[in-house]
């Protein structure tokens, strides 16, 4: 989150930024699922203190997508959801949350078809898990912030 945290020291300052479409960045990505699931938790983890530091950009924050944030929230809809549907009757809401953060996954799919069937066909999958780990990533990691771990 280091760039996270740099990027918005610097428009806190009032610096302003602009995008260089020329710029090259190196970076490795993860070379399994596995990996990529686990970097997509962290990342959320991590983020919570970004968020504690720089609380006013958190739902500014344009790092981290609309659509991504709304798909977070909509898992968190589908737990609380099913974890009160004992004592309190949500009647379908888990289903049409889960609906609801499927049907935000086909912007992407549709997208990916043009580049490349098998990718469409998956993501879906892909963006669920990523959603899932990214929403658990921001739990715990408010967890840590809460109870003061480092």
């Amino acid at each position: 989150g280091e760039d996270t945290d740099l990027s918005f020291r610097m428009s806190e300052a009032g610096y302003k930024m602009k995008f260089n479409p020329k710029a090259t960045v190196y970076h490795f990505h993860p070379i399994s699922f596995a990996k990529y699931l686990k970097v997509k938790f962290f990342r959320a983890f991590w983020r919570t203190k970004i968020y504690r530091k720089h609380a006013g950009k958190m739902l500014k924050d344009s790092y981290t997508s609309q659509r991504i944030k709304i798909q977070t929230a909509l898992f968190y809809i589908i737990i609380v959801a099913i974890v009160l549907s004992p004592i309190i009757p949500l009647t379908f809401t888990a289903e049409i949350a889960s609906l609801l953060l499927l049907a935000s996954t086909l912007p992407f799919a549709i997208w990916a078809l043009s580049k490349d069937t098998t990718v469409a066909i998956i993501s879906p999958i892909v963006i669920i898990a990523r959603t899932i780990m990214f929403g658990l990533g921001l739990v715990l990691g408010s967890i840590n912030q809460l109870v003061g771990f480092k």
